[in-house]
């Protein structure tokens, strides 16, 4: 073989390394543009998640906020003295006083409430009457067509007394005027205290509230 063809033969395998060493290095950088584009989705899923997630959290506070402060503004106000509630079973009318000869946890409900939140407190309540007794539970309704309360009651199988009044007639309440379901205990003196409005979105402040709840119900 000649000096010639042995130059040509080196040049020829230069070209070769040289084309190979081009194709490797495409390939490197689209494999690193592949993997940094990867990346970049993936922080940018947890990025999206995360603020989903503290989106969530600041919805979960401002209910919240909003919850504690109705709570509030209804502790430790006095019931009308003369309220009348009617049983839903008997029809048999009752002034306040006669249903609170000891103290009582009510449940207030009314069809303009959220449905939801009022059938997962039903539940939540009647799994509380298990360790209490149903004698110191009752729920007073309003605005409430009677073939819908006796299906509603009827599904969840309450045992507790029900009672039906107007809504002018707790008007005085400043509760009333948010359109929420809300649980609190009356004493013997018409007092309402340990008031609480449950939310379908935290069903665990719920919990939370009948533990607290079942030991002072034992304790009348």
């Amino acid at each position: 073989m000649s000096t010639k063809t042995n130059f040509q033969v080196s040049n020829n395998y230069k070209e070769i390394l040289k084309k190979l060493f081009l194709f490797l290095l495409f390939c490197f950088s689209v494999l690193a543009v592949f993997t940094t584009y990867a990346k970049i989705k993936q922080l940018e899923n947890k990025l999206i998640a995360t603020s989903s997630m503290l989106q969530q959290k600041k919805t979960e506070v401002e209910i919240i906020r909003y919850n504690l402060k109705n709570q509030l503004e209804n502790e430790g106000i006095k019931l009308d003295s003369n309220l009348n509630l009617t049983h839903f079973k008997s029809k048999k009318t009752l002034n306040i006083k006669e249903v609170l000869h000891e103290k009582k946890l009510f449940f207030r409900i009314s069809n303009k409430h959220c449905d939801i939140c009022i059938k997962q407190e039903l539940l939540n309540l009647k799994s509380l009457s298990d360790s209490t007794g149903i004698q110191n539970i009752c729920i007073i309704a309003t605005s409430y067509e009677e073939r819908t309360l006796h299906f509603l009651l009827k599904e969840y199988q309450i045992p507790f007394p029900v009672y039906t009044l107007t809504e002018k007639q707790l008007s005085f309440l400043p509760l009333e005027q948010h359109f929420l379901p809300y649980i609190f205990i009356a004493e013997t003196n018409l007092i309402m205290h340990s008031v609480f409005v449950p939310t379908k979105e935290l069903p665990f402040l719920s919990k939370e509230y009948y533990l607290g709840i079942k030991k002072k119900l034992l304790k009348s």
